[in-house]
């Protein structure tokens, strides 16, 4: 007979993995919604703050370029790594 603790852990991993399935399944929709509407088109994500607006790849970067394929506007290159941070008027 298998353990209770043995048959729950496997019940555990079958559900993770179907969710996997399920959450990668939605990945490929939304990147092919996005494909569609924003072909084209770049982006970059701004991250406002009282003192200052900057451009952010550190949080947002793998999910918006890696995770749903979008394009990085050319300055974010430009723009990343740079440390100085200039106030807002």
């Amino acid at each position: 007979m298998i353990d209770s603790d043995v048959l729950e852990l496997f019940l555990d991993v079958r559900l993770l993995m179907e969710r996997e399935n399920e959450a990668m399944q939605q990945l490929k929709r939304v990147r092919t919604a996005l494909s569609r509407s924003v072909k084209g088109q770049t982006f970059a994500f701004l991250r406002v703050s009282a003192d200052c607006i900057s451009v952010d790849l550190e949080y947002t970067g793998s999910v918006l370029y890696r995770n749903l394929g979008m394009e990085p506007h050319p300055l974010v290159s430009q723009l990343i790594g740079k440390t100085e941070k200039r106030s807002v008027p």
